[in-house]
């Protein structure tokens, strides 16, 4: 039997490679990582809250409003509309260099908030 993923271990191994792709100005790679790193945070804390699964982009996004009421201190739907952003740029590269970085910059603080 397949042992459960550790959404722990993997954010934070998503954060540091995208982190090592930012500072070698590979926004594409870094900002796709990013988006893992906060998927991964929002499964590794979802279980305290709701005993959905999360299996799919959809249903993550569906697990938001209901982890953001339980959570302080994060206003879990908008960073999480900011990392999605990161994700939509993987696809489409629309945002001008700065306005990544920005938003990386948000997602590096929702991580540290979710996984404290």
């Amino acid at each position: 039997m397949a042992r459960a993923p550790d959404h722990y271990a993997l954010s934070l191994r998503c954060r540091l490679k995208a982190e090592q792709e930012l500072e070698l100005n590979d926004l594409l790679t870094a900002a796709e990582m990013m988006w893992g790193a906060v998927v991964h945070a929002i499964k590794h804390i979802a279980p305290r809250f709701t005993s959905a699964r999360l299996n799919s982009h959809r249903e993550v996004k569906q697990a938001v409003p209901v982890l953001d009421l339980n959570l302080s201190g994060v206003d879990l739907r908008e960073e999480f509309g900011n990392a999605e952003a990161l994700h939509r740029y993987f696809y489409r590269v629309h945002f001008a260099d700065h306005q990544v970085r920005n938003s990386f910059r948000r997602c590096q603080r929702l991580l540290d908030a979710l996984l404290a």
